[in-house]
């Protein structure tokens, strides 16, 4: 005669079957993670981002992987025939959470960025950056929106140019930070930045920039500054060949009047 199964035996059995669903389920996330990371989110970061700019953007190779970040290698925006600014970069990480991408077709990403070497050239209209930045066109199968934007251990190398159009001495200064999150539908960043042009000459800024009109308001809060610098850098009226200053501005750039 069979004995009547004791009620440990149940909750044991049930517990494993719990345990087994559990990990089935879970089993089942990681796989289509790892699918969507290694498949699908590589191209649609590289297009996205050549579409964006309307520049070529290389993406390194995929140098490190997990369900919820990817990490690429030494990338490059380079420079065109007509535009000789560009960016080369170490390394960029991408995170996110993969099941909304698999569960909403959209996907918020944090962006950060390691050891980038800027350089930027004014333009004959005395502009720093002629890059047009392009709403995301036509249909895509997962959307990709920007979240937070994190720089570490950058260069930014600037050439000038005087008020005849002559290039100038180039300025080089290292950014140990810069900290950005993206609003109104990536139209707006907000950002917050810190670097130094030697070990004296340091500045704090923060600002927003509006990207789709290029409108901009910084302040900038600099100590020992080379007074040739922000004479040749920012749009100042008047202009200082030597010497340092302590500056606390606020600057507004406003092509069509947004602030």
């Amino acid at each position: 005669m069979e004995q009547p199964e004791s009620a440990p035996t149940k909750r044991r059995r049930k517990l494993w079957l719990w345990l087994g669903l559990s990990l089935a389920l879970v089993g089942g996330t990681m796989a289509a993670s790892w699918y969507f990371v290694k498949r699908q989110l590589s191209p649609i970061i590289s297009a996205q981002l050549t579409s964006t700019l309307d520049r070529p953007f290389n993406l390194g190779a995929v140098t490190h992987i997990s369900p919820n970040s990817i990490t690429f290698g030494p990338s490059t925006l380079p420079p065109t025939a007509k535009d000789p600014d560009y960016l080369d970069l170490a390394s960029l990480t991408v995170s996110f959470n993969p099941l909304t991408a698999i569960t909403k077709k959209a996907i918020a990403v944090d962006i950060t960025v390691d050891q980038p070497q800027l350089y930027l050239e004014q333009d004959q209209d005395r502009r720093w950056v002629n890059i047009q930045v392009k709403p995301p066109q036509g249909d895509r199968a997962i959307e990709v929106a920007l979240n937070d934007f994190k720089v570490r251990d950058g260069v930014i190398t600037l050439v000038p140019r005087n008020r005849a159009q002559e290039l100038q001495p180039a300025v080089v200064t290292t950014v140990e930070y810069l900290n950005g999150k993206f609003k109104e539908q990536n139209d707006r960043l907000d950002f917050e930045l810190a670097g130094s042009f030697n070990p004296e000459a340091t500045f704090k800024s923060q600002g927003r920039v509006q990207l789709s009109s290029k409108a901009l308001a910084v302040e900038i809060i600099g100590k020992q500054l080379p007074a040739s610098y922000a004479t040749s850098l920012l749009p100042l009226p008047f202009k200082v060949s030597q010497g340092q200053v302590d500056t606390d501005l606020a600057i507004v750039l406003n092509p069509i009047g947004i602030y």
